[in-house]
């Protein structure tokens, strides 16, 4: 345990690629669950159902309080096996963008996604903080 968050990123700093390279071998072979939902969110498919449900009410809450209308376009960082973007994203957006540090699932996404819906998407593998600072910060 670490006494702040502070002294987290700071041992995270100085230990990035073993911190880099651990993460990547647990996501890889995961953490022994059956199905791809369980070892995304931790459960069964009951709860990714579930989890799905919420994610669609807050984009639609986001959509609504921003003023958005269609046509959509979407990133989804760290996007996994593409779950919400083929339950949730792809119903309310045009186009998305899965960015995913980890080939296997940005391959799996692919797949998960179908060859007809895949072609609303574009997959990028990176890390998020390789992404451009549009913050200026």
């Amino acid at each position: 345990s670490y006494p702040s968050l502070l002294e987290l990123w700071e041992e995270m700093a100085e230990r990035r690629e073993e911190f880099y390279k651990a993460n990547e071998e647990w996501w890889t072979e995961g953490y022994g669950g059956v199905s791809e939902s369980e070892t995304m969110i931790g459960d069964d498919d009951e709860a990714s159902g579930s989890d799905l449900e919420h994610s669609q009410q807050f984009l639609e809450e986001v959509i609504a309080s921003l003023g958005l209308s269609p046509p959509l376009r979407c990133l989804e960082l760290g996007a996994g096996a593409g779950r919400v973007t083929r339950g949730v994203l792809l119903r309310a957006c045009e186009s998305v963008v899965l960015f995913e540090a980890n080939k296997h699932w940005l391959d799996r996404a692919k797949k998960n996604i179908g060859r007809q819906r895949a072609q609303s998407c574009g997959f990028v593998q990176g890390k998020l903080e390789e992404l451009p600072n549009v913050a200026g910060t």
